[in-house]
């Protein structure tokens, strides 16, 4: 807690915890690697980062998992990589509220999550990729949650994209594209007074059978594109 590291830290390949990994206000000067690791603390935080700087990258990835919260709460960090990881967690899975992270952020290719993943006020300043990613939680309840959050440039949800639950992006700003292409919701979609320069929409998007509604009281766009 509150700890200062001069490099990189590697909680990688068989790594395994159970009970919380503590990185509460510290300081890494380097990357955090956890690809493949474990992290297991059931109904509380499995990885606590709440607080923390990381010059780097954080990798969350290629088999890692983690069953409790994984919590970036206001860190401020480089750029998110959580391809093909595993975050389950029935309320909060992955966190990054009101978080700073300068560069991509990847939530795809085989990730999956149970729980809300919450990025509300966060700031990204490249591009958000949910591409392939699988997001749960109770039809009643957010999958996916990046209500008054900035990205600076696109966001992807498409490339066989599922969601089960409410996915909110109200009050976002988007700098370049929203793209909403080769997915499948069920549940709400909010884009209440969201700020989105283009938005790409495949041609069978309205035709989804278990697509709740749209919410676009307030939306404000230049452009909107259907292929």
């Amino acid at each position: 807690m509150s700890t200062k590291i001069n490099g990189s830290v590697s909680l990688i390949n068989g790594f395994e915890s159970k009970g919380e990994v503590n990185f509460v206000l510290s300081q890494i000067n380097g990357a955090l690697d956890c690809t493949n690791g474990k992290f297991i603390n059931e109904d509380s935080i499995a990885l606590n980062c709440n607080g923390s700087t990381i010059s780097g990258a954080v990798f969350l990835k290629n088999g890692f998992e983690s069953k409790g919260e994984v919590d970036f709460t206001s860190s401020n960090i480089g750029s998110l990589e959580c391809t093909g990881g595993k975050f389950l967690n029935e309320k909060t899975a992955l966190s990054f509220n009101s978080a700073k992270i300068n560069g991509m952020v990847f939530l795809n290719d085989g990730f999956e999550s149970n729980g809300e993943i919450d990025f509300i006020s966060a700031e990204i300043t490249g591009n958000l990729d949910c591409g392939n990613g699988k997001f749960s939680a109770k039809l009643s309840e957010k999958s996916l949650n990046f209500e008054g959050a900035r990205i600076d440039k696109s966001v992807f949800l498409n490339n066989n994209f599922e969601s089960n639950g409410i996915i909110d992006f109200g009050y976002s700003q988007i700098g370049n594209t929203l793209e909403l292409s080769k997915l499948n919701i069920k549940g709400n979609f909010i884009l209440t007074s969201a700020k989105i320069n283009v938005i790409w929409i495949d041609d069978n998007f309205w035709e989804k059978k278990d697509f709740g509604n749209i919410q676009l009281d307030g939306l404000l766009y230049e452009h909107l594109d259907i292929k």
